[in-house]
């Protein structure tokens, strides 16, 4: 499950939002440094003006690419936590969801809060 994925046509988008979706993909795909601007710029069907416009270095639309991906991230995962029923219970098997932690070891698992140099046991999965 990829958490992260824009949505699948970006063509009906503001020009900022479809680099950035654009950007999105291929920096996935193939590395925020083996993507240059000309590619993005190539691939959201955008002019080199309206990018630099928007985007006036590859630094700035990192930081954007960036913060969408946060954005994107916390707004999942608010919602499975939701959907898992809102409680410290609702930690493990929400990042089992999208596979951050594996099935087969949600029942072994334990939340543990860091405090004052010890480990406190508060939950544990059933």
């Amino acid at each position: 499950m990829n958490t992260l994925a824009p949505s699948a046509d970006p063509s009906g988008l503001a020009p900022d939002a479809r680099i950035l979706h654009t950007a999105h993909d291929l920096f996935y795909r193939d590395g925020i440094r083996a993507t240059g601007i000309d590619r993005v710029i190539a691939e959201s069907g955008v002019a080199k003006k309206t990018f630099y416009r928007y985007f006036p270095s590859k630094d700035d639309l990192i930081v954007a690419f960036l913060e969408y991906r946060h954005d994107n991230w916390m707004n999942w995962f608010r919602d499975a936590l939701t959907r898992h029923g809102g409680t410290l219970h609702a930690l493990v098997p929400a990042l089992a969801e999208c596979g951050m932690v594996r099935r087969r070891n949600v029942s072994r698992m334990r939340v543990y809060q860091l405090g004052r140099g010890s480990r406190r046991h508060l939950a544990a999965s059933a």
